[in-house]
């Protein structure tokens, strides 16, 4: 089986989340145990890799713990690290950023809906070149030459023709 990559995750909270909020909630320490509970269990037979969900019996259910998070607080934690967001049951909003952060070296990231016509229109992803490479879709590799040029500006070009780009 191929060894899974380190993974870094993290939530921001950008508002305060009471216990009734919902929100984070993890098994401490579980980072160490999750790829041997992954083999015990066979998980990667029976679901998609990388999504470990033990069963409602499971004995780690004894050892879930609530985060709660005040506004500017931030929760980071290895992606081996059992983890998942307790429901809403207020009638107040949590508001949360989500992070993931992995080796360029890994394979990319593929989102859920990997083709753009899956979205309504108005909800179509409009990503840059650059926004690509950071979202994982596209491989960081050298730009072609051609594809530099398409960045340079009108007025760089001139002054480029004219000056060269150090007068």
């Amino acid at each position: 089986a191929k060894e899974a990559p380190f993974v870094v995750q993290g939530v921001l909270a950008l508002s305060d989340t009471r216990d009734e909020d919902g929100g984070f909630l993890c098994v401490p320490g579980s980072h160490r145990i999750s790829k041997e509970w992954a083999l015990i269990n066979e998980w990667d037979k029976r679901h998609y890799p990388g999504q470990l969900r033990p069963e409602k019996d499971d004995p780690l259910h004894n050892h879930i713990e609530k985060i709660p998070l005040r506004a500017g607080s931030i929760v980071i934690w290895s992606g081996f690290t059992f983890h998942a967001n307790h429901p809403n049951q207020s009638d107040r909003w949590r508001v949360n950023q989500y992070l993931r952060m992995y080796p360029v070296k890994t394979t990319r990231f593929l989102p859920y809906a990997p083709d753009e016509r899956d979205y309504p229109e108005d909800f179509r992803p409009k990503i840059t070149p650059l926004g690509r490479k950071l979202f994982g879709i596209d491989k960081w590799e050298e730009e072609k030459e051609e594809e530099k040029e398409k960045d340079v500006t009108e007025d760089q070009k001139e002054k480029k023709e004219k000056k060269g780009w150090f007068s």
